[in-house]
């Protein structure tokens, strides 16, 4: 009876020693699996970020992030890029604007008057359609004229500024015309012609002086 008791005993123990070793065993075991590195599944992210695409005809906003480009692909859009420069069309000359007013002649000098006294060899008187006109003859050229308009009655005065010697009629008469008479008078300083008209002129007279070598031409209008 002792000995079967004995036997027992020392089952029990070996069955104790056997779960504990199991015990332990699966300890370790769990300890090692959650220490173990797990392999991902999901592919790494590529930390570049890309420009937003905008659709054809969407307004540019303003701030957007631009990508950096490396120093090699700088390198080549610069040695790569072309400047078109837009053609223009020449401007044509702006053609110079013409004036509209005609140059006026230059009056021709005034002669100096000789020394001496000049001699008047002649005088003539001849009418126009819109007046008449007187030709003196002398010696030389003549130099300064003056004339002005008397009234009551009306008459027309010339005057040949220098002394001058009467080689000619004195008194000249028109049969017909505007112009009845013209009186010469010597004076010490000029020669005067006096005009008497037929009828009296309705404005102030401005003769014109026009001197062609030794004449003087006298032209005047009396509309």
């Amino acid at each position: 009876m002792s000995k079967t008791v004995g036997e027992r005993i020392v089952l029990s123990a070996i069955i104790c020693l056997v779960g504990l070793g199991i015990v332990f065993i699966h300890v370790q075991t769990g300890s090692t699996s959650s220490t173990r590195e797990v392999p991902e599944v999901r592919m790494s992210v590529d930390p570049t970020v890309l420009p937003l695409v905008q659709p054809p005809g969407a307004p540019v906003e303003e701030n957007q992030p631009v990508e950096a480009m490396s120093d090699a692909e700088e390198s080549e859009t610069a040695e790569t890029a072309v400047e078109i420069v837009p053609e223009v069309a020449p401007v044509p000359p702006v053609p110079e604007a013409k004036s509209e007013q005609k140059a006026k002649p230059k009056p021709l000098p005034i002669p100096v008057a000789k020394a001496g006294k000049g001699a008047v060899t002649g005088l003539k008187l001849d009418t126009t359609p819109t007046g008449f006109y007187i030709t003196v003859t002398c010696d030389r050229a003549v130099g300064d004229t003056s004339y002005m308009n008397l009234s009551n009655p009306e008459r027309l005065v010339i005057d040949l500024r220098q002394p001058w010697t009467l080689k000619a009629r004195n008194v000249v008469r028109a049969a017909d015309g505007p112009v009845k008479h013209i009186v010469v008078g010597a004076h010490p300083d000029r020669l005067r012609f006096v005009i008497h008209f037929r009828t009296p002129p309705k404005i102030k007279l401005v003769p014109q002086f026009v001197r062609e070598g030794n004449r003087l031409i006298v032209r005047v209008d009396l509309s």
